[in-house]
């Protein structure tokens, strides 16, 4: 089966602000990538696995509203949730069962996207 995602760009204000958020939380490098329309840090990616970028640009504006991304939460989603608040972040929705699914959890970043965590367990 393929994956029916294959990239997604989450948009905001200040770039490296929002690498610095996001490092913190999921404890991961950002590549920033100059020249493409606007400026972009890519989340890491292998060939075949879905990622994305943060974007700056004028054309893509922050918002709480609209579709809404789910990043891999590691093994336990409680791991980098407890870093959201500390990176400048808020905690909208805790760490929560969704049956054999695992859990998911829901947060603010600092550009007031609203993103998701997901983890197993």
């Amino acid at each position: 089966m393929r994956n029916f995602v294959v990239w997604f760009d989450i948009p905001v204000r200040d770039l490296d602000r929002s690498v610095k958020f996001y490092a913190e939380v999921i404890a991961t490098d950002l590549a920033v990538v100059e020249g493409a329309p606007g400026r972009q840090a890519n989340f890491p990616f292998a060939p075949g696995i879905a990622s994305g970028s943060l974007r700056e640009n004028k054309e893509h504006k922050p918002g709480a509203t609209g579709t809404m991304v789910y990043l891999d939460g590691g093994d336990d989603l409680s791991v980098p949730l407890a870093r959201v608040e500390a990176a400048g972040g808020t905690v909208i929705k805790g760490k929560t069962a969704i049956g054999p699914n695992g859990f998911m959890a829901i947060f603010k970043d600092c550009d007031g996207n609203t993103v998701a965590l997901h983890s197993r367990n």
